[in-house]
């Protein structure tokens, strides 16, 4: 950030990420990790919201562990932070709307019919 938007001065923030993959175990969630685990290979849509620097990433990273390795996982993220395991990944980065009114969640739709993908998206609110 810069003046005048950060008034004492520039900022800068740098995010690191963990050398190793953090699993469910690591969120101490009990038996609410292993119902997340089965709602995943069921194949249930999950919305994961949070504040910033609450964990959604990290929990999606950690939840994609459950996804069979033979399925075709579309991310779209406003920033691609994801680092997914599978081998069937397609990484997009979603945009805002343009002039026809064309933006992520349409573009969504699009996107998992096109690639053959089941209907569910994962949005990663801010």
């Amino acid at each position: 950030m810069l003046p005048p938007l950060a008034p004492d001065g520039p900022v800068v923030t740098i995010r690191r990420f963990m050398t190793r993959p953090v699993s469910l175990v690591d969120f101490d969630t009990g038996r609410a990790g292993g119902f997340l685990e089965a709602a995943v290979t069921a194949g249930w849509n999950i919305l994961v919201a949070g504040a910033t620097g609450a964990g959604k990433t990290t929990l999606l990273n950690a939840l994609s562990a459950a996804i069979a390795p033979g399925l075709r996982v579309v991310t779209i993220e406003e920033t691609a932070e994801l680092r997914l395991a599978q081998p069937h990944v397609v990484r997009l980065e979603a945009r805002p709307a343009n002039a026809e009114g064309v933006g992520p969640r349409r573009c969504a739709t699009s996107c998992a019919r096109r690639c053959g993908c089941a209907p569910t998206a994962s949005w990663s609110v801010r």
